[in-house]
């Protein structure tokens, strides 16, 4: 196979887990200083250019953009310091410093954590300490954003376990530099960045009435390309009560630079809940709140050029599903919602203006029907006049888009696209996408709607209240992991997520051992056999009501190998598919023309060459690997624009290669129209054929001879996977080579010594 230097990168689903992390102190502080960690100063971004960007953003009413986007290439295992701790642990850390900056966001490509692992973030000071973030935060997406860092210096430290700290991938290929709305202390108006008219949400009598309402609402950080910027949002109930995590927001908010936000920036949004002042006057320091990380996208108005061409013909709303639920711990609120087309007459709104604290705007005369692009006679938005109250004159700004307004009742009613209103000018009015054209009037398709989301059950009730999740028995659970390689045995430890006051529970572990257990765990349960298994959770609240989870299908152990297929297309991939096929020649894997990158994307390729790693789970057994090009001449892309040629080699989780492109067979990767090799798999999990055998046999894959290391006098049996003797021999070399490719088993048999083993036949 060809020595080229390539970038591993895993095609799979962009999904982060939460920003919810452990708490704790870096253990460097109690025996290292700062004194050796590397410094790695990162490019400021063109700030003259940002400003004149925000300017036409404040003009255009888009969302306030308060950070950027500034690219780097940091491996903190193999660019950090190492130290060892007293204990033996070994601890990673680097520096990172931007000009300027007023804070630092992190956000890492590859981040996994093995169990037992520790990751910090700090400021030189200390004064600031997030983390520690675990094994809990992995996702198979292996990507990860941490929350804003205040200042321009950030310390990445990671605390290795005693055992497997090769594990760790700590990779950060982008920082999220703020260089405003931040909450810095020393801003001359209010505490953060809003503006003087502004009200605190726990002013009274403002706040009152609105104290469940406010937990619902959320800042968001936005990413979208290489833009930050600060929007507002809410939780929200749909009418199964299940606390489905969704957050409701603007779709303008979702839109940088002639694009929506991509899946990979969805993974990096960050969602600050309880940020607040704890009373009515500002606080001295920057107040706690409660973060998560990532989300991906359920419906949308498509304001935007989108779904229905452009924020003046639609409500311009945005629904996300959080990544991660949030604890019941944090006291959350999930707001209700009416559909009605019923203008209020009076009611609130609840927001971050310009990312700052948590604020409320008042009012108290009637809504009116209007429509963004300045139609009065439109019907798709609210229009709102703000009234002065005791303690200001709340408004809106920058970073209060995708706000809810609540009615009298506490419902939903619609969600922030802006206006002309602020504290100078407070007789302006702002509009707000209403609620009952977000519901069903965005058309048919279930991403343009709420109503699939919100009223799953299709009751086709008008208004539902809101609630806090946990307040009722409602049973879940959760597992560290759900489908497995190899017949085992798989330990899998199931942890209780149920809600309410709960007194009783009864697990079912179908092919599980043990199959049931009691009380709330975790409990760990051990799969060895080839199967799909069910998990049935059922529990008892103090009231005596029964709530019950049942999860088909939820444990899934395929017998076999992870098998590792390392593709690099030449520059014109979009030509390239293949497929695998069992020995009965059914597909069990394919990647189709156009999935790989080519075409206009060749420069990219020439300059960057992509190996593209897929991960395989089959079972024991033979298989046809054919590889096809649409336009005949295989992979020789060196023929034409491109400098290279494509490539590729399967191989077992233990680096066995089971087959590669055979360079003396196809120069310059030029198969033609096609190609076809077969490969055989064997159980990853299988005890036999190890170096620690008495008697070895080799090689193994064999394509016929097969030599054993044994002398003296034996017998050695070859059997066929029915149990037939197809061979018997008394010498140390044996040929199969007029037998079909496939899995046999030797015995070797010396004295009293017999020792069973498995051979591969591949021609």
């Amino acid at each position: 196979m060809r020595n080229l230097f390539l970038i591993l990168f895993l095609f799979t689903a962009s999904i982060v887990n939460g920003q919810i992390n452990q708490g704790g102190t870096p253990s460097s502080f109690e025996f290292f200083d700062l004194k050796n960690i590397p410094l790695v100063n990162v490019d400021k971004p063109n700030m003259d250019q940002i400003r004149i960007e925000d300017d036409v953003d404040s003009k255009q009413g888009n969302i306030y953009k308060y950070g950027r986007s500034v690219y780097t290439n940091i491996d903190l295992l193999k660019n950090g310091s190492k130290d060892v701790l007293p204990n033996g642990r070994e601890i990673y850390r680097i520096m990172l410093h931007a000009d300027d900056a007023l804070a630092l966001g992190i956000n890492f490509s590859e981040f996994w954590i093995p169990s037992g692992g520790k990751l910090y973030v700090y400021n030189p000071d200390k004064s600031q300490i997030l983390g520690a973030y675990t094994s809990k935060n992995n996702h198979k997406s292996n990507v990860f954003a941490i929350e804003l860092l205040q200042g321009s210096d950030a310390i990445i430290e990671y605390e290795a376990p005693l055992e497997n700290e090769k594990l760790a991938k700590l990779i950060i290929t982008e920082l999220n530099y703020a260089y405003r709305g931040v909450n810095q202390l020393f801003s001359s108006r209010d505490f953060g960045d809003s503006d003087y008219c502004q009200v605190n949400i726990n002013c009274s009598p403002e706040g009152d009435s609105w104290q469940d309402e406010k937990k619902a609402a959320c800042r968001i950080s936005i990413k979208a390309g290489f833009s930050y910027g600060w929007c507002s949002g809410s939780l929200i109930n749909n009418t199964a009560n299940n606390c489905t995590p969704y957050v409701l927001t603007a779709d303008h908010c979702a839109f940088g630079q002639n694009s929506y936000a991509s899946a990979n920036d969805h993974n990096q949004w960050i969602f600050y809940f309880n940020y607040e002042a704890p009373g009515c006057s500002n606080p001295n320091s920057n107040p706690s709140s409660n973060s998560i990380t990532g989300c991906s996208q359920i419906s949308y108005s498509g304001a935007i050029g989108g779904v229905n061409g452009n924020i003046g013909s639609t409500s311009d709303f945005y629904l996300v599903e959080l990544n991660t639920a949030p604890p019941q711990n944090w006291g959350l609120y999930y707001a209700g919602w009416d559909r009605s087309t019923s203008a209020s007459s009076s009611g609130v709104s609840i927001h971050h203006p310009s990312g700052d604290i948590k604020k409320i705007s008042t009012y108290t005369s009637s809504l009116t029907n209007g429509a963004w692009n300045g139609n009065w006679g439109g019907n798709t938005h609210w229009r709102v006049t703000w009234s002065g109250t005791q303690n200001g004159h709340g408004v809106t700004e920058g970073g209060s888009s995708g706000s809810p307004i609540f009615n009298s009742n506490g419902h939903i009613i619609g969600d922030l696209s802006g206006g002309s209103s602020y504290c100078n000018a407070t007789s302006q009015t702002d509009l707000y996408g209403k609620f009952s054209e977000s519901w069903d009037q965005g058309g048919t398709a279930n991403n343009a709607q709420l109503k699939p989301w919100l009223d799953p059950n299709n009751t086709g009730v008008t208004f539902i209240n809101g609630f806090y999740c946990g307040t009722s028995a409602s049973a879940s659970f959760s597992s560290n992991e759900t489908n497995f390689c190899g017949s085992g045995p798989h330990t899998v430890t199931f942890t209780n997520t149920s809600s309410g006051n709960i007194s009783s529970y009864n697990w079912q572990f179908t092919g599980g051992n043990p199959s049931s257990a009691t009380g709330p765990g975790p409990h760990n349960v051990t799969y060895s056999s080839n199967g799909s298994y069910t998990v049935i959770l059922q529990i008892t609240d103090n009231q005596g009501n029964v709530s019950q989870s049942i999860q088909p299908a939820y444990i899934n152990v395929l017998v076999g190998d992870n098998v590792s297929l390392d593709f690099l297309p030449d520059c014109y991939g979009e030509e390239t598919s293949w497929v695998i096929n069992d020995a009965n020649g059914n597909e069990v894997f394919s990647v189709p023309m156009g999935y790989y990158p080519g075409g206009s994307t060749s420069q990219t390729m020439e300059s960057n060459p992509t190996m593209v790693n897929h991960e395989i789970c089959l079972s024991e057994g033979c298989y046809d690997f054919i590889l096809s090009d649409d336009y005949g001449d295989g992979m020789f892309g060196s023929q034409h624009s491109c400098d290279f040629d494509g490539d590729f080699v399967i191989s077992s989780s233990n680096g066995d290669i089971l087959g590669e492109l055979d360079e003396s067979q196809y120069p310059n990767a030029d198969f033609g129209n096609s190609l076809s090799l077969n490969f055989c798999v064997e159980s990853s999990s299988s005890s036999i054929n190890d170096n620690k055998k008495l008697y070895n046999f080799y090689p193994n894959p064999t394509s016929g001879e097969v030599n054993i290391n044994i002398d003296g006098d034996f017998n050695i049996f070859i059997y066929d996977v029915l149990g037939n003797v197809i061979h018997e021999s008394k010498n140390n070399s044996i040929y199969l080579s007029n037998e079909k490719n496939g899995i046999y088993f030797i015995e070797i048999i010396k004295n009293n010594n017999k020792e069973i083993g498995k051979i591969i036949l591949n021609r």
